[in-house]
Parts: C-alpha cells; sequence; structure tokens
C-alpha cells in the first residue's frame, strides 16, 4: 500500500501531462489548419485580382485595336474583348451586305449541314451578322 502511495502522485502528474499536452496539441493543429486556410483564401484573392487586372489591360488593349482599325477603315462599327477565348473581336459593316434572301439560303445550307441535330449557335451567330450586314475579325 505504501508503494501504491508513492505511485500515486507522478501517475497522476504524468496523466495530467499528457492530457494538458493533447489539449495543446489539438489547439495548435487548429490554429496551423485556420492559418492555412487563410492563406489558401488571400492566394485565390490574388489570383482572381490577377485575372481581373489581365482582363482590363487586354479590355483597353482591345480598345486601342479598335480606335486603330477605326483610323485604317471607314466601315468600323464596334468592338468586344471575350475573356472566355482572350480575343478581341472587332465589328466591321459590310460594304455590299446580303439580302434577306441570301442570308436565309446560307441558313438553311447549315440547316442541311447538320441535319438532323440543331444547327451550332455559330452558324445562328453568322445568320444575325448576315441580316444586320455585318462581319467580325478576331484579333
Amino acid at each position: 500500500m505504501e508503494k501504491l502511495h508513492k505511485l500515486l502522485l507522478p501517475i497522476t502528474i504524468l496523466v495530467a501531462c499528457l492530457i494538458l499536452g493533447g489539449f495543446y496539441y489539438l489547439t495548435e493543429r487548429n490554429k496551423q489548419s485556420s492559418i492555412e486556410k487563410q492563406q489558401q483564401i488571400e492566394q485565390a484573392a490574388k489570383l482572381e485580382q490577377s485575372k481581373k487586372e489581365y482582363a482590363a489591360a487586354q479590355k483597353v488593349a482591345c480598345l486601342d485595336i479598335y480606335t486603330t482599325e477605326g483610323k485604317k477603315w471607314n466601315n468600323v462599327s464596334g468592338w468586344d474583348y471575350d475573356e472566355d477565348t482572350d480575343k478581341c473581336v472587332i465589328t466591321y459593316k459590310e460594304s455590299k451586305p446580303k439580302t434577306e434572301a441570301q442570308c436565309n439560303k446560307d441558313l438553311e445550307d447549315a440547316r442541311a449541314i447538320f441535319k438532323p441535330d440543331p444547327v451550332p449557335p455559330l452558324a445562328l451567330t453568322s445568320y444575325i451578322r448576315c441580316l444586320d450586314g455585318t462581319f467580325t475579325k478576331e484579333f
């Protein structure tokens, strides 16, 4: 019994140290996890900001192309920067636009090619541009 009393205090101290150490470890692990999440959020924000800055710079460059093309040609009618394809699209007016009948024939030809599937969006866009009397050029 005397031996048991002598060992009881060191065992109690050891168990208490293990419990406190476990809590300290879990707290530090949670802090580290929180720091890593915050760093990931900051990196994602920086990446998003750099994408926005790049897109803004590309839009300015596209506007410059539009201005330059407008000085060269008198039929420039618009511009657009497509972020998905990273292309600048300049729109021009046709000098001799097609008639509505010609545009309809082009659309029917596209339908015949893609039968029985629906006409792809590019063919519809081409049809609309035909009716508007415009064409585009990508830069």
